[in-house]
């Protein structure tokens, strides 16, 4: 196994068993909260779910400590972002092109694409 430790997370890769076949394994650890994203795309998700018309995504999504109180600061009044309530609208909703912004993210998406792409080329006759 391999280990690629970043600033951003860290990814360990390797081959692992998988009904008698090997199967590329790829595991990426975020930096921080998963709301981190929706920072990242809170440009796609103004005025959802009671965020603000207006807002707009922090330069760097992902040096934000305490992102759910982020989101509430920047909701409408009276409002404040909940778990339970909000992530997954806000999840189905985001730009994964603006998400993206956030490197661990962009990392797991990469990932993906290459995962992809090896088990279609495996398949490939």
């Amino acid at each position: 196994m391999l280990a690629d430790v970043v600033n951003f997370g860290f990814i360990i890769e390797g081959k692992g068993e998988a009904v008698a076949q090997r199967q590329s394994v790829s595991i990426i650890i975020p930096q921080t909260e998963f709301e981190n994203l929706f920072l990242a795309a809170a440009g796609s998700l103004a005025g959802k779910r009671g965020l603000q018309d207006d807002i707009l995504a922090p330069e760097h999504p992902e040096t934000i400590r305490n992102a759910k109180g982020w989101l509430s600061d920047n909701m409408v009044s009276g409002r404040a972002y909940s778990p339970t309530l909000d992530q997954a609208a806000f999840a189905a909703s985001m730009e994964l092109a603006a998400a993206r912004r956030c490197r661990s993210f962009n990392r797991l998406y990469r990932e993906i694409e290459r995962l992809c792409s090896e088990a279609i080329k495996s398949e490939a006759p």
